[in-house]
């Protein structure tokens, strides 16, 4: 699978109306920063597969977000207007969106969202946590202060810091370190 070049294909497929649809939801500042942060406008033809998303041709039209870390394309997000609290991972490899702008800023206060399209609209700022499930959420723990977006993702975050962290089996050497 080779993420940049469908990212590539689903920004080629962008009309007027999109980028057009898309001004509607996002300022137009906000998407100049995001394209700063190569986080192009694209779309794409996907249908959920087995919990994430495949391209195939004739299914809904979704837009496409990339997740980046550390410069690099890891996942990318497929997500509808009329459901933005719904989307979709490509490969799953991705715990949160904005990972890579956010992650310097947690000595102080987070901004975190609740959809990508809340992200989006904050220009890219903070941070949206898309698989509260990955053990990566555990890092929030670090941060000072975390802004919610609405008392659900404050709920939804205290929830999965309280989960108990998972222990790996300990084992000594002594034993073996003697024969």
């Amino acid at each position: 699978m080779n993420l940049a070049a469908e990212l590539k294909a689903a920004a080629n497929r962008v009309e007027q109306r999109h980028l057009d649809r898309m001004a509607g939801l996002v300022s137009a500042e906000a998407l100049a920063t995001l394209q700063h942060y190569d986080t192009h406008i694209a779309v794409a033809e996907v249908e959920e597969v087995s919990g994430f998303y495949a391209p195939i041709e004739g299914a809904p039209l979704h837009f496409i977000t990339p997740v980046r870390v550390a410069g690099e394309l890891i996942d990318l997000i497929a997500w509808r207007p009329a459901r933005p609290d719904k989307w979709l991972l490509r490969t799953g490899a991705a715990w949160a969106l904005g990972e890579d702008h956010a992650i310097g800023d947690w000595d102080g206060a987070l901004d975190l969202h609740a959809r990508p399209l809340d992200w989006l609209r904050a220009a890219g700022s903070g941070l949206c946590v898309l698989d509260w499930n990955a053990a990566d959420v555990r890092q929030l723990a670090n941060v000072q202060t975390v802004r919610v977006s609405n008392p659900a993702v404050g709920r939804t975050l205290i929830t999965a810091l309280s989960r108990p962290a998972r222990l790996p089996t300990i084992e000594t050497m002594e034993a073996r370190l003697a024969a």
